[in-house]
């Protein structure tokens, strides 16, 4: 959502897509552009669908192109040869997009090439390791009958103990002593190949161990890359339902509509729908779907959990890395002629987006080809919203708390929530207070930005110091990883405090794999519980799930499903409901159900861990979820069918009783 642009690479960009020379295609199927895929992946049933759609998503770029090509030769006929400059701006948009279907579609042909690779050396992993079990036990046998033959000759001569010669023993068995003394020199024999085939017992139990441990990894990789895969398809098709949109819509004559829409003019647009909903709040004008007037008046009644906080609203998003325009920006101003009412931040597409306080959704918005956005009305005059989400979470007329995950950020040209024109990843935030919109920055805590020199304008650098001076601890001495990837700084702290099978950051995404769990909070919990499993009270517990106060002690039988407990244990019907670290015990929870009984050092010793890790300071109430719980989404499906279902009933009842009533009449 970027306005400001260079004019001369600008001009450069246009008057290249005019003349069409980003067109240039590569060749289709079996291959996918340059990226030549072997005949046997193209035969595997579990690798031929995706091949063959990727193959199709291509191949409509084409149809796509020659569209274009006709619509061009349309707008020239009717402007004496010239491309009208609206439709220029349009075409813009769209040779972005088409290029960037035609790169995804690359980039995911060498994802699918990956995955290939990676099942061949699982099956070729799972056969070794056959192979390797057959030998094990091919040697055991061996072992076994060589020390049973050990057994049988050192009990000729030697005492009980086996440890001298008993000389009762050769008294008797003198007739056959020369026998007996060859004998022992073949047990001395066989001794030496015991402990060779010992030897070689050891180096295959390795072998194993290390094939197993190949077999993880790869199982691991292969799962996180089907992942991206299926986001990276999601996307694709966002984009391809958006260039049929637009084609649509120049056939039916309605490409004006789109073509006068700016990246300025689709954010006036929302900021005007979204100003003129904080209107009806103030005014009390509610909306009456989904019990929203109701709900508003239970959000009232009960008590606000920022009430409690070190500021009165928590960050929508995390990191804060970088933010793209701040509230009222005069260069915006300047540009585009009115107001930016909003604070734009620079996050990943698909970034976890969470309510900066308890409250009421008020409005949902989303559409194929719109800008989409929720807004939030809260207690204390506040109305917050965030828009460019690509996933909303919530529905209007839901209550949500502080840190409750609502949707994920979007605004990659071409994919839901983004509308026609933005023109990058972001989530734009708006906050107002008693119906006029403040600057969300003199709001938040401002501590928790990365690197406030790089983010935050002069402005607001006293209140980033007023914010740290307000924490509980010296913000300025929490120990932090700088650079490196998450996942770099993941497996470094790992590294530095994790032991055995702990270490292993793939480890912990199996743990965390289908639940809403961030990977880092658990791996965090493991690490105030048990110092990463250096001391653990049962076997493989590595969180203390089920060890408590009262002396009760449970173990596991393997590392995982210690693990796993965390984050289950998160979800149930205890703890399924909080948001933030501070809930879970009784740091931040006076009375209510907790993971840990510590008021002080658990919550302590968690933040801390997560600050080191993400590269930033974690403040108390850093939200730890990054979807919906997925057991209570288990039971609003089966209460959802429950209700149809008695519909059906009472439906069928109602008839029943019409039709008794008719035959009566008869």
């Amino acid at each position: 959502m970027k306005l400001f642009r260079n004019s001369l690479v600008y001009g450069l960009m246009v008057s290249l897509l005019i003349q069409g020379s980003v067109f240039a295609t590569g060749s289709m199927a079996p291959n996918i552009g340059d990226i030549k895929l072997s005949e046997a992946m193209n035969q595997d049933g579990a690798f031929k669908g995706a091949v063959d759609n990727l193959t199709d998503l291509r191949a409509s770029l084409e149809g796509f192109r020659s569209q274009l090509s006709e619509m061009d030769s349309a707008e020239k006929a009717k402007h004496k040869g010239k491309l009208d400059e609206s439709y220029k701006e349009a075409r813009i948009e769209i040779v972005k997009i088409i290029q960037n279907i035609d790169d995804s579609s690359m980039r995911i042909a060498r994802l699918l090439k990956k995955l290939y690779d990676y099942k061949v050396q699982l099956q070729s992993s799972i056969s070794e390791l056959g192979e390797t079990k057959a030998n094990l036990e091919l040697g055991k046998q061996y072992l076994s009958q060589l020390l049973l033959l050990t057994y049988k000759m050192q009990r000729e001569i030697y005492n009980e103990s086996g440890t001298q010669i008993d000389d009762l023993k050769v008294f008797m068995k003198s007739a056959d002593i020369s026998q007996v003394l060859v004998g022992n020199d073949m047990l001395n024999s066989l001794l030496v190949q015991i402990n060779d085939l010992m030897k070689a017992a050891t180096v295959q139990e390795k072998e194993k161990t290390a094939l197993i441990e190949k077999l993880t990894s790869l199982k691991n990789t292969s799962q996180k890359l089907l992942t991206q895969y299926q986001e990276e398809i999601e996307t694709l098709n966002q984009k391809k339902a958006y260039l049929i949109t637009f084609m649509d819509l120049y056939h039916k004559k309605k490409l004006q509509d789109l073509t006068q829409k700016t990246v300025a003019t689709e954010l006036k647009q929302t900021q005007d729908a979204i100003s003129a909903l904080v209107k009806d709040i103030v005014s009390k004008n509610y909306r009456t779907e989904n019990n929203i007037p109701e709900q508003i008046a239970q959000l009232n009644k009960q008590k606000d959990s920022s009430e409690k906080e070190t500021s009165e609203a928590a960050w929508p998003a995390y990191p804060v890395s970088q933010i793209s325009t701040v509230f009222k920006d005069a260069d915006f101003e300047k540009e585009n002629g009115f107001k930016n009412l909003s604070v734009e931040m620079s996050v990943d597409q698909g970034t976890p987006v969470y309510a900066m306080r308890d409250g009421v959704v008020y409005s949902v918005h989303q559409g194929t080809d719109q800008v989409s956005w929720v807004v939030i009305m809260h207690t204390d005059g506040y109305v917050s919203a965030y828009s460019y989400l690509s996933n909303i979470a919530v529905e209007a007329g839901e209550l949500v708390k502080r840190g409750q995950f609502i949707g994920r950020s979007g605004g990659e040209p071409g994919t839901a929530g983004a509308g026609f024109r933005s023109e990058g990843a972001n989530l734009t935030f708006y906050l107002f207070k008693d119906g006029t919109a403040i600057d969300p920055l003199t709001v938040l805590d401002l501590s928790v930005v990365m690197d406030k020199d790089k983010v935050l304008p002069e402005e607001y650098k006293l209140k980033y110091f007023n914010d740290q001076y307000e924490r509980p601890i010296d913000v300025s001495k929490v120990s932090v990883f700088k650079g490196g990837t998450a996942e770099e700084r993941t497996q470094r702290f790992l590294n530095s405090y994790a032991v055995g099978t702990y270490r292993n950051v793939d480890f912990w995404d199996q743990v965390v794999a289908g639940t809403n769990i961030d990977r880092d909070m658990v791996i965090c919990i493991g690490f105030a519980e048990s110092s990463l499993g250096k001391f653990l009270s049962t076997s493989n517990n590595i969180g203390n799930v089920g060890n408590n106060d009262r002396g009760d002690r449970i173990a596991y039988n393997n590392p995982f499903n210690g693990a796993r407990l965390i984050a289950l244990t998160l979800n149930n019907q205890y703890l399924g409901d909080y948001h933030t670290i501070k809930q879970l015990s009784r740091y931040g929870n006076e009375d209510g159900k907790i993971y840990a009984s510590s008021p002080i050092n658990w919550q302590s010793n968690v933040q801390k861990c997560l600050s080191k890790i993400k590269g930033f300071y974690v403040p108390e109430d850093y939200p730890f979820r990054t979807g919906v719980n997925p057991i209570e989404n288990q039971i609003q499906r089966r209460v959802h069918r429950f209700l149809l279902l008695l519909k059906c009933r009472l439906r069928s009842q109602k008839l029943w009783k019409i039709q008794n009533k008719l035959k009566l009449e008869e």
